[in-house]
């Protein structure tokens, strides 16, 4: 934000309708897992989550799950059953990007522009 030459003690706080907060239409997401925590900062709305891959593994797939958990992360919903988000929906509204951080696996999720 530094270089971009903005200060976010001069501008305002908006909320989604799950009350996830956007400045002047930055969009940021957070998140951690042991001792490691990420961050990512966009024009669009975005996600993401992070995952140690040597946890026991559920039902569904690290990756699959990671990519749900940073989507409903980009939307701000605390309240959607993750099991009820449809991974094609996601793959086709959002840009999906991978990244391999030592035993973890982090996902960004952003939102395709219109």
């Amino acid at each position: 934000l530094k270089e971009k030459n903005i200060n976010l003690f001069d501008k305002t706080i908006y909320y989604n309708k799950y009350g996830k907060p956007s400045i002047n239409n930055i969009y940021y997401s957070i998140s951690h897992d042991y001792e490691i925590t990420v961050c990512t900062v966009s024009n669009n709305p975005i996600g993401i989550d992070i995952i140690y891959l040597n946890r026991n593994n559920t039902k569904i797939s690290k990756k699959e799950l990671c990519v749900k958990e940073a989507y409903l992360k980009m939307l701000g919903d605390t309240i959607l059953n993750i099991n009820n988000v449809n991974l094609d929906y996601i793959y086709k509204i959002c840009n999906i990007k991978e990244f391999n951080l030592k035993d973890y696996l982090i996902i960004v999720c952003e939102k395709k522009n219109d």
